[in-house]
């Protein structure tokens, strides 16, 4: 067994501020991923084949650069660590470009928005990968303990779902329900002048305006997450340091092995196949749920309640599902998980318009499903155990680099093929539904997403990587490391 100490047991209020940053990670970029289709096609008037082309064009290159960012920050030394310094750096950044994705300016349309939204997005993404990378690796350093990494990244899971909760809620009511708040905050509670909360009320009743105010405060909420996490955590696990520094010449080719290096893993490789294919199915789900609530459900004003009890299910599953594993494994709970979303995601195609509780009961079991995809990231951490017995070297940031690389890819692939099926059954902003582009709709949100995540269950059944090989080599690792500092202090006494 794995002795609890320094090195693997870390307090409660580190695991809380480590989480935090996920936070702001979900809230921005599940606005993305629910609003900013829907946002240029039906309110700003981009055609859905370009707005969606954009956006698997700045996750293509997210996801190419997520490797590159692993590396640099397997390969950074600074007195800030390895980590934690690219999320000083890159905080505020990130929360002007989460301003700037939803400003567009008013004399851009057609190719020149398309532009406009390609340079920003690029940059966006750009800038995520710079925090978002190193913060993963940083959560599998925090601990060398394979439950204590679980419940490591059960806070990571659960603050950015409440994040991607956020995401979804807050646009929606700044769009819905602005004229409430101003009118119970002028009326009711006396805080503005009755000139203000007209020219408030005005603002707010343009889409644009209320996208434009809801992005500025997430930019803020952004930075504020990510400064959180730098200064609640510090960098712990000892890695076995490189034995001279790095030539020029020789970068490249250090660079290319060792982010192939995880693909010979063969375990990682499974993983990531069936992760592919599951992350393929969010970006289509992700995507579609504003079409599928406005057009199909005719639930438009519910479309936050929806997606809070989606997201409420979901964080809380994640708590069951680390504690399932613990007694079990992690595949069996992440299989267990999974299989459940995909029932519920068969049972999707059967949402009918004015059935509210089949829809809440739906996307409740479907939640609770979701809630397994917490083992991923902790089988990632494991996973980087097993490379450092084999080649000495610790990687978390090329192995995060990795997995979100396929993960963003497979996301961007699936919001692309989203806007692309809108565009051949004929969507287009201010033409009619009719009831066989409404069916074809739900056959994609319902049976088509289902069987792609199908996919992925099936992919994942051929994952091995058992408890009992994770502690002898974590016990090789650790007398490996004795040795290390044993001979260190020995030299430095001859």
């Amino acid at each position: 067994m794995v002795i609890k100490n320094a090195a693997t047991s870390i307090r409660l209020p580190e695991k809380v501020f480590y989480g935090v940053a996920g936070f702001g990670g979900g809230i921005s970029r599940n606005m993305i991923s629910l609003y900013l289709l829907f946002y240029y096609a039906d309110v700003v008037g981009l055609s859905p084949a370009y707005i969606s082309l954009a956006i698997m064009i700045g996750n293509i290159w997210d996801a190419v650069t997520d490797p590159l960012m692993g590396f640099i920050s397997d390969h950074t030394h600074t007195r800030l660590g390895r980590r934690r310094v690219y999320l000083l750096g890159g905080a505020v950044p990130l929360g002007l470009l989460v301003f700037f994705m939803w400003t567009p300016p008013s004399s851009l349309a057609g190719f020149s928005l398309f532009l406009y939204v390609v340079v920003l997005i690029t940059l966006l993404y750009a800038i995520y990968t710079v925090v978002a990378v190193p913060y993963l690796a940083l959560g599998a350093e925090l601990s060398t303990d394979p439950d204590e990494r679980s419940s490591i990244f059960g806070f990571n899971f659960g603050f950015t779902r409440f994040g991607e909760l956020a995401g979804a809620i807050v646009p929606h009511v700044a769009l819905e329900f602005s004229d409430d708040i101003i009118n119970l905050l002028h009326h009711k509670l006396g805080f503005f002048s009755d000139s203000f909360a007209e020219r408030a009320t005005e603002y707010f009743s343009q889409p644009v305006s209320a996208f434009r105010f809801t992005a500025a405060a997430i930019g803020i909420v952004i930075t504020c997450t990510v400064l959180t996490t730098f200064f609640g955590t510090r960098e712990r696990v000892p890695h076995e340091p490189e034995k001279k520094p790095l030539a020029p010449a020789k970068l490249f080719g250090t660079l290319y092995g060792d982010l192939f290096s995880t693909l010979r893993n063969k375990p990682f490789f499974i993983l990531l196949m069936a992760m592919l294919t599951i992350d393929v199915g969010s970006g289509i789900t992700a995507s579609m749920m504003m079409f599928v609530t406005k057009y199909w459900l005719k639930m438009e004003g519910l479309v936050s309640a929806f997606y809070a009890t989606y997201m409420f299910f979901a964080m809380g599953a994640a708590i069951f599902w680390v504690q399932l594993s613990k007694r079990t494994t992690k595949k069996l709970s992440y299989l267990l998980g999974q299989s459940i979303l995909t029932v519920g995601l068969f049972g999707a195609f059967f949402m009918a318009e004015g059935k509210i509780l089949r829809v809440f009961i739906l996307l409740a079991f479907s939640g609770f499903g979701l809630g397994a995809y917490v083992m991923l990231w902790s089988l990632i951490a494991d996973l980087v155990d097993y490379d450092e017995f084999v080649s000495h070297k610790r990687r978390e940031g090329s192995y995060y680099g990795v997995y979100t690389l396929f993960s963003k890819a497979a996301g961007g692939v699936g919001v692309f093929f989203a806007g692309l099926y809108l565009k051949l059954i004929g969507f287009e902003k201010g033409v009619a539904i009719t009831p066989e582009m409404l069916f074809k709709i739900k056959l994609l949100f319902g049976p088509i997403t289902a069987l792609i995540n199908l996919v992925g269950v099936v992919i994942f059944c051929f994952f091995h990587y058992d408890k009992k090989e994770h502690e002898r080599i974590q016990r090789e690792l650790a007398q490996r490391k004795e040795r290390i500092v044993e001979n260190h202090t020995a030299d430095t006494h001859v």
